[in-house]
């Protein structure tokens, strides 16, 4: 760590001196660890690529945390500890908040599949080699360096920041489950541990992740080779994925979701056979690499639906939504039904996964209206492009509180809403010191040596980019603010397809 921070200092100190002249050469390789430049390639404002995702990807990121949040409140020692159950599954209005954990999720993988398949058939279509090493070596870059520092600040500092009642219950456990399994994370096999005996439970979503991504070239070369059979692989595997889930789930006497109130070994074999396993991930992923296709194919072609298809599919998108989030309400006051539980089981993941489909695509074609200028909102990117690092390091700020509470709690939608705010507004400073200290650097590293010949618009390549008179001419006075100016000025001239956006997931 003294190292990383000596680094940081030297590489921004440097970059800030070679930034007062007049010239606008970029940096060289080491000032890909400059906090300086990562600044400005966090915050700039791209009108490239896709901007409802970053939208989703924001707000899906904080119903994570609200989720997260709900979970751990709900087994901390509250007043109203008789009525936390039933306040939960007898009010309609908590179905969104309950069923947060699959579908949000859910919406990740989507999102994923999407910009891998999109990215993928984007480099095929511009003539650039494609090496399976080179391809699965980029994710693992992307993805463990920050992973790392976590799983190392979990296994050193985590229980020595403070202490309570319920301290040695959550901290010091996770800490020795990450002292002793730790290569399993880095490996991204975690997701096959039996719980509890986990390092940082919630990281499961990443093995799961990387995983479908290792398996993904396989659908991309069929898509990209012979479009006719590979639409019929994909939805083969949908149907495949969808059918395992119906009999997992009626053969095991499943429960229909993540209920409320469900006794721990009854939970615990939920968990293991249909939450946490890779088959039962693959619809979204699939699903998503599926839009990445048709976007991608019709990125320069309008929507050719009239108003009436248009407000069909956006009737039926909701009508999927709204049975993907409250269809799991009905469990609670129906006698179980091993059919019943198998259908819902089936058919939630394909319900949502075509739903949020088709709002990103209405967003990208100009068929959204109100919905892509929400979803598009500039300040939704840098919060996008931190939403890894947040997913990361929330659960210390979740498991901090719950550790040093001496009272017990009144449990209620408010103080859940309330306690969410907080966690989300306290993570993203350290999200933000997470990316910019260990995300960016290692990011940029591997866009130099992995992609030398790539032209990006960030701002810490060794070439320089011509200026034309005209750019020159808009450019400000001030040296730092032309610098500036240049990086956001060649990340708009992207055309189409931001890769940040891949990266950024």
């Amino acid at each position: 760590m003294v190292v990383v921070a000596v680094v940081l200092i030297a590489s921004t100190v440097c970059d800030i001196v070679t930034s007062k002249s007049n010239q606008l050469k970029k940096g060289i390789v080491w000032q890909a660890f400059s906090v300086r430049r990562n600044w400005i390639s966090l915050t700039a404002i791209s009108n490239s690529g896709f901007g409802s995702v970053h939208g989703v990807k924001s707000l899906t990121m904080a119903w994570v945390i609200l989720y997260h949040v709900y979970k751990i409140d709900n087994v901390t020692p509250a007043i109203n500890w008789d009525t936390t159950v039933p306040s939960t599954t007898g009010d309609w209005t908590t179905a969104p908040l309950i069923s947060g954990g699959s579908l949000a999720v859910d919406s990740f993988f989507l999102m994923s599949g999407m910009l891998v398949g999109f990215g993928f058939l984007r480099e095929r279509a511009h003539g650039q080699p494609f090496g399976l090493f080179r391809f699965y070596l980029q994710r693992y870059l992307r993805l463990t360096p920050p992973y790392a520092v976590m799983i190392w600040f979990y296994a050193t500092f985590l229980p020595r920041l403070g202490n309570g009642p319920l301290w040695s219950e959550e901290m010091v456990v996770d800490s020795d489950q990450c002292i002793r399994v730790w290569w399993h994370n880095l490996l991204y096999v975690n997701s096959y541990e039996v719980r509890p005996k986990v390092c940082m439970d919630h990281t499961w979503y990443l093995a799961v992740d990387m995983q479908l991504f290792w398996a993904s070239p396989l659908l991309l070369w069929a898509l990209y080779k012979w479009r006719r059979a590979g639409r019929v692989l994909l939805l083969s595997i949908v149907f495949a994925a969808s059918g395992a889930a119906f009999a997992i789930t009626f053969c095991y006497s499943l429960p229909w979701g993540d209920i409320p109130g469900l006794p721990h070994e009854q939970w615990a074999e939920y968990v293991s056979l249909m939450y946490v396993p890779t088959y039962s991930r693959i619809v979204p992923y699939v699903t998503g690499v599926g839009l990445g296709w048709v976007l991608f194919y019709s990125k320069d072609k309008k929507c050719g639906m009239n108003e009436v298809a248009v407000s069909a599919c956006w009737a039926a998108s909701t009508a999927l939504a709204l049975f993907a989030t409250y269809g799991l309400h009905l469990s609670y006051h129906r006698p179980y039904s091993r059919l019943e539980a198998a259908l819902f089981a089936s058919l939630r993941p394909l319900a949502w996964s075509l739903s949020i489909a088709w709002v990103i695509y209405a967003c990208e074609k100009g068929r959204a209206g109100p919905v892509k200028t929400l979803l598009s909102w500039r300040g939704f990117q840098p919060l996008a492009k931190l939403s890894y690092c947040v997913y990361l390091a929330h659960s210390v700020i979740l498991f901090y509180h719950w550790g040093i509470t001496r009272t017990p709690i009144i449990f209620g939608r408010y103080y859940i809403v309330q306690k969410a705010l907080g966690v989300l507004l306290m993570v993203l400073p350290v999200a933000a010191v997470l990316s910019l200290s260990f995300e960016m650097p290692v990011l940029n590293l591997s866009k130099a040596f992995l992609n030398p010949g790539r032209q990006q618009g960030n701002c810490w390549r060794s070439r320089a980019k011509p200026v034309s008179d005209a750019t020159e001419q808009k450019l400000p006075a001030d040296p730092q603010v032309r610098d500036v100016h240049m990086t956001v000025e060649n990340s708009r001239e992207q055309s189409g397809f931001n890769p940040n956006e891949v990266v950024h997931l």
